[in-house]
């Protein structure tokens, strides 16, 4: 994939989850408006403001990791506290717990790269299990805990390929997989390199 053509996939990415947004949140206020009008809340009503509070997060949550994120050196960030919102309604009442650890606000494209990495360890533990996310230094670790590691290696080692020819006709992934795909390719434009490293139980993703 050319760089013309991963930006305008991430701007694609961007402008899908700009327009999806407001749909998911007018039903979320739809909901409140029938609770102020005096209409009875039951579980129903419930299922259906819980999940559209976990749409709205999980398209946030694309958009960051998906969606263009401008120009490496640009002086864009991202709070923390918006991180943690987003992952909480996104994984909440899930068989996974997602820990975002790092408090200092981060640029747009680190946190790319480790919402990426959380796409990637999500698919190891298919069992569910927890994630946690933490910056010691200047160093991302992502660390996976499972009962059981499920690594499919043809997907893992998309992680260590040139990502230059990923999508040549030789090679195929599933659309569910496309982060392993999108993680190198970032990284590369950051400078970074990604170390894998597992066990039966743990997995670590640091950069």
């Amino acid at each position: 994939m050319s760089e013309t053509d991963e930006k305008l996939a991430s701007l694609i990415g961007s402008r899908i989850c700009h327009d999806l947004i407001s749909p998911i949140g007018a039903v979320t206020n739809g909901l409140e408006l029938l609770e102020l009008s005096g209409v009875p809340k039951g579980p129903e009503v419930d299922l259906v403001n819980q999940s559209a509070q976990s749409a709205a997060a999980r398209i946030k949550y694309y958009r960051l990791a998906f969606g263009d994120c401008g120009q490496l050196d640009s002086d864009h960030v991202v709070k923390s506290a918006e991180i943690v919102g987003i992952l909480s309604n996104v994984f909440i009442g899930g068989r996974m717990n997602v820990a975002w650890h790092v408090e200092q606000d981060r640029s747009r494209a680190e946190v790319k790269a480790a919402l990426l990495a959380i796409m990637c360890a999500e698919a190891a533990l298919g069992s569910g299990g927890s994630i946690d996310i933490s910056l010691q230094k200047n160093d991302w670790i992502i660390e996976g805990n499972g009962r059981k590691l499920m690594l499919q290696p043809d997907l893992w080692q998309f992680l260590q390929r040139d990502m230059s020819d990923v999508f040549t006709p030789d090679i195929a992934i599933a659309p569910a997989a496309v982060q392993f795909a999108l993680l190198p390719q970032i990284l590369g434009q950051l400078g970074r390199h990604l170390s894998v490293t597992a066990t039966d139980q743990t997995l670590f993703l640091t950069f």
